[in-house]
Parts: C-alpha cells; sequence; structure tokens
C-alpha cells in the first residue's frame, strides 16, 4: 500500500497502529458473511451437515480475504478522514506532503 494518495497525497497512515481498528470492522463483516453463508446453506439444503456448513464458509472467507482487507481498512479510513468533492479547487497545493 502506498504511504500517501497520489491525486489528493492524504497519509494514509495517520499514525503508527492507526489500521488496528480496522481489525475489529473486519471482524463484523465475516461475522455478516458467515451468518449469510450458514442462512444460504440451511435454506439451499434439506439435509444440514456441519462439515459441509464449515468448509463452505471457509471457502468463501478465504476467497474474500483479500477484498475484506481493503474493504474494511477504507471504511475505517473513512470514519476520520472526510471527501471534501472540491479538494482541488479549494486549494490544489496544499496537501502536499501532508
Amino acid at each position: 500500500m502506498p504511504e500517501q494518495c497520489p491525486t489528493c497525497y492524504q497519509k494514509y497512515e495517520l499514525e503508527p497502529g492507526f489500521y488496528l481498528g480496522a481489525m475489529f470492522v473486519s471482524y463484523l463483516l465475516n461475522i455478516i458473511v458467515v451468518a449469510l453463508g450458514v442462512l444460504l446453506y440451511i435454506l439451499a439444503t434439506d439435509d444440514f451437515n456441519e462439515i459441509h456448513c464449515i468448509l463452505l464458509v471457509a471457502v468463501i472467507i478465504l476467497g474474500l480475504g483479500p477484498y475484506m482487507l481493503h474493504l474494511s481498512r477504507s471504511a475505517w479510513l473513512s470514519v476520520f478522514v472526510k471527501y471534501n468533492e472540491a479538494w482541488y479547487t479549494e486549494n490544489p497545493n496544499e496537501g502536499k506532503g501532508r
């Protein structure tokens, strides 16, 4: 991951350990995925097999892992850094080296 945005020069890592909170966001997202996977498995099959259900959810979680990592980091960053639509027209050189 680059140190800052190549367009607006916003630093991605605001302080050491900043993305530790993203771990909790990722955990919440994975709980939702597991719950939906189990629910879909129960609705799609007549006989419930715990091993098949666990394997299905594990494959889904492993497959979505990189996406969940980036999604949770983006969500955590968006809590602290607000998007300014007019950032370039207001002061184009202000953000350099933030």
